[in-house]
């Protein structure tokens, strides 16, 4: 569950967001794959996920954007031995080209720290993304 919305509070060219989400996650291990663990093990994690967004431009114009996200998952159920608590920060930097209402190409820079919420595995990232919005 979540909530957020943008506002252009700022400035007529300045839109930013605030999301806050809970997030409540219940898993059952069926098939151990490279992790340590038995078929069956129970795990759980309990938290929630606060990111702020920033864009310049209207609707449909060219523009950069950033984004701001902390995770943040506290482990409730399931061995501590592999079952970590998961932290997690993203940072994006980017710009976006619009090619009419329906048609756009992004590019952005993306740092990654914290714990994989699907492997557990520490993850420390940084990437380059290229992308087509439509």
């Amino acid at each position: 569950m979540g909530i957020g919305r943008y506002k252009n509070d700022l400035g007529s060219n300045l839109w930013t967001r605030f999301d806050i989400e809970a997030i409540a996650n219940f898993n059952v291990l069926t098939n151990e794959g490279q992790l340590t663990m038995f078929e069956g093990t129970t795990f759980g994690h309990l938290g929630g996920r606060v990111a702020f967004s920033a864009a310049v431009g209207k609707t449909y114009s060219d523009g950069p954007f950033f984004t701001a996200e902390y995770l943040r998952l506290a482990r409730i159920d399931g061995d501590p031995e592999f079952i970590p608590h998961i932290k997690r920060h993203q940072l994006t930097l980017g710009n976006r080209w619009w090619f009419g209402d329906d048609l756009a190409v992004e590019v952005s820079a993306k740092l990654i720290d914290g714990e994989n919420v699907d492997s557990f595995a520490d993850e420390n990232e940084l990437s380059v993304n290229f992308g087509l919005i439509f």
